[in-house]
């Protein structure tokens, strides 16, 4: 099968540090990604996934045998609570990159944008209002 195969081809080689996984838009993410083993990878490359992960799956990674040995993770998710899970369980990261799809929060810029109607630049004050967010959330942690 696939997955006995995919894991043949993670466990030769010894020292391999780095795996990223590209998929195509049209196929399914295989969640049977969270059982596969690797005593050496330590970055996890998931951002060409073309997929987002939730906050249940994320919870999965965490807990998995990739996630629980993972030092740098790169990653799409739908939300950025998201960052608090990886933070909380992760226990071996040292970077987290990742990607969100937050709607509640594009929303809302959108919103406070339309309600100045002024220019304003869209990247700077999101950066700031995620650093705030960040610095809200991630402390209690």
């Amino acid at each position: 099968t696939f997955q006995s195969q995919l894991q043949t081809l993670l466990d030769r080689p010894p020292h391999l540090r780095f795996l990223q996984i590209n998929q195509n838009e049209s196929l399914p993410l295989q969640i049977s990604l969270f059982q596969y083993t690797s005593k050496s990878v330590h970055v996890l490359d998931l951002q060409n996934c073309n997929y987002s992960f939730n906050e249940e799956e994320c919870m999965k990674l965490c807990h998995s045998p990739l996630g629980i040995q993972c030092e740098i993770l790169s990653i799409n998710v739908k939300n950025r609570e998201s960052i608090n899970i990886f933070v909380k369980y992760m226990t071996n990261l040292r970077a987290l990159h990742i990607k969100y799809e937050d709607k509640t929060f594009n929303q809302r810029s959108t919103s406070e944008e339309n309600a100045n109607d002024e220019f304003r630049d869209e990247n700077i004050d999101d950066s700031d209002e995620l650093i705030h967010w960040l610095e809200d959330h991630l402390l209690s942690t």
